[in-house]
């Protein structure tokens, strides 16, 4: 396998049975209809954070990340508190996946918290990630973090139906701060799930991701700010409902000189009405097979 292929394979059942884009809805607590066997539900947390649930099963994706960074998308100290005390609606997650260690993406207090409060639940995350919860006292029970790197290559199963992982090597893009960015490939209720973190804008590395065919997708805003990004994403996703993710609050000099991003984002939607964003905390959409 290379660095841009699958690298980590993982099958977790959790035990017992959490509770379970179309119409959006915001409610305090974000409603808690499970989803059919022919859709998903998907929950907006902040910035690049959502809870993805199907059936009696529940994935949360970078939204694990403390008090976050204050220039970006936070969720409130409420749905914070809710988050990493595994409390409705958003205990019972069978797993837990964090791109990369930014502040804005990953806390390994919060992580943690959440594994501590939830003991069905697992975490998969970079080396750097899984090291930092590891390291904190109380101890969590070694089984329950995987790390992930592109030289891994590992495949982890489960006695009944579940969620199944791929790991991504996908680097990270421009930072000042370095850090190990994956992806993840879930495959839940019968969806295939992408979501990319920090990936940098590289239309040959996100080629190889379109086997196995993606259903839904959150992919970073800027890709669509970038004519060859743009054109990369539409290529490799063929038929995939997109969600752009870490979508910043304030908008900066470039989109502002493009007249704003509901500008932007409305004539990316004209030129590809599959494409779409989330426009508050606990927005919850339900996603259904294209036909």
């Amino acid at each position: 396998m290379t660095m841009q292929t699958a690298i980590l394979l993982i099958k977790i059942v959790a035990s017992g049975a959490p509770q379970g884009l179309a119409s959006a809805a915001r409610d305090a607590e974000a409603p808690r209809t499970a989803a059919s066997a022919d859709s998903l539900s998907i929950v907006f947390l902040a910035n690049a954070g959502v809870l993805i649930e199907a059936g009696a099963r529940k994935v949360l994706v970078d939204a694990l990340y403390g008090e976050g960074l204050n220039y970006l998308r936070m969720v409130t100290p409420s749905v914070r508190e809710r988050l990493e005390k595994a409390l409705p609606p958003f205990d019972g997650a069978a797993l837990i996946l964090a791109t990369h260690t930014h502040r804005d993406h990953f806390n390994a207090e919060a992580v943690a918290g959440y594994l501590r409060a939830s003991p069905t639940t697992s975490f998969i995350s970079t080396p750097e990630a899984a090291e930092a919860v590891s390291a904190l006292q109380p101890p969590i029970a070694a089984g329950r973090i995987h790390a992930s790197a592109p030289a891994d290559s590992n495949y982890l199963a489960g006695s009944a139906p579940g969620v199944t992982v791929r790991v991504l090597g996908l680097p990270h893009g421009p930072t000042s701060v370095p850090a190990r960015n994956v992806g993840f490939l879930i495959a839940i209720g019968g969806f295939t799930v992408l979501h990319i973190g920090d990936t940098r804008v590289d239309a040959a590395l996100l080629g190889r991701l379109t086997a196995p065919a993606v259903d839904l997708a959150f992919i970073p805003y800027w890709y669509f700010l970038d004519p060859a990004g743009e054109e990369a994403v539409v290529r490799a996703l063929p038929g995939a409902q997109i969600v752009l993710m870490h979508v910043p609050p304030t908008e900066s000099d470039y989109v502002k000189s493009r007249g704003g991003w509901h500008t932007l984002l409305s004539g990316i939607r004209t030129r590809h009405p599959n494409v779409t964003d989330f426009g508050a905390e606990l927005e919850r959409r339900t996603v259904r097979k294209s036909p």
